[in-house]
């Protein structure tokens, strides 16, 4: 490639940047998996996401590995392997008494979320800071409609195609 072929003027329009909400959810969410994950695993022996798991599971108790894939979004073998992680050190069980294999915490997995929640509370705190109650109420708000629109935006995902399919266009 000659490099009279390089574009260097910046694109008129682009996908990412500071006036894109897909960036700051992108950036705040590594950001504080990355934290998080990095700090839960040097002081507890769990990361991220077997700490989303017990966190889930402490919700709804008797949920299945399906049920968290499904509320954490997030693909079935990473539950699996966060799942078995937490069994070997003895802060998950399974029973399987009606056929479904139901994920509860143990003993130790309770004292281990008990250790671990303040501080995933005081993050978010952190996180959060100088915003007032009301700014907080309307934030949650917002999340919980773009939320709702996930199955929507993956919809149209599968149906796009390289040739650009437009917003709320689906292939026929």
């Amino acid at each position: 490639m000659k490099t009279s072929e390089l574009r260097r003027a910046r694109l008129p329009r682009t996908a990412a940047g500071w006036t894109s909400t897909p960036y700051y959810l992108v950036t705040i969410g590594n950001a504080i998996s990355w934290g998080s994950a990095l700090g839960y695993l040097r002081r507890f022996g769990v990361g991220v996401n077997e700490w989303r798991l017990m966190a889930h599971v402490a919700n709804e108790p008797g949920c299945t590995a399906a049920d968290v894939s499904r509320f954490l979004r997030t693909n079935k073998a990473v539950v699996s392997r966060s799942l078995k992680t937490l069994q070997d050190k003895g802060l998950v069980g399974l029973d399987s008494a009606d056929g479904a294999r139901r994920i509860y915490l143990t003993e130790d997995g309770v004292a281990l979320h008990d250790r671990i929640l303040p501080i995933a509370v005081r993050r978010e705190q952190i996180l959060l800071d100088g915003l007032d109650e009301e700014e907080r109420e309307l934030l949650i708000g917002m999340l919980r409609r773009m939320h709702a629109n996930l199955t929507a935006m993956n919809e149209f995902d599968h149906g796009a195609d390289v040739e650009g399919v437009g917003v709320g266009e689906r292939r026929g």
